[in-house]
């Protein structure tokens, strides 16, 4: 599984490579945990200001069509060092694709949970 940095910006996309690191451990728990099939890539991005401007999260997830996996940061709130609200954050997002690549859905129901504390547990 490939993470793709996509960020105009390069102290943003300096940001997301010293991430992608930890979104690609955690992808590979979960994918050992649950036996998990990974996409071939995942689009690791900063949250588009102009789209989510009024929206004050810190991360989103989601599966677009022609586009693939994708997880997005708002880099307003993540500057520098992988702080434990960033793990946080990046536990919440993976397990929102994990959710989806086992049940076909990026709901908060149990097995969300579950692999949400697992990662946070395994930091």
């Amino acid at each position: 599984m490939e993470i793709i940095i996509k960020a105009k910006n390069q102290t943003d996309h300096a940001a997301l490579t010293k991430y992608a690191g930890t979104l690609s451990s955690m992808m590979f728990k979960l994918k050992k945990r649950y036996k998990l099939k990974l996409p071939e890539s995942i689009i690791f991005r900063p949250l588009r200001r102009r789209t989510f401007k009024f929206m004050r999260s810190s991360g989103i997830a989601g599966k677009s069509p022609g586009i693939g996996y994708w997880i997005a940061l708002n880099m307003d709130y993540y500057k520098g060092d992988l702080s434990e609200g960033l793990i946080d954050t990046l536990a919440e997002e993976v397990s929102h694709l994990a959710t989806d690549f086992l049940h076909g859905h990026m709901k908060h129901d149990s097995v969300f949970h579950e692999m949400k504390n697992f990662l946070i547990e395994e930091k």
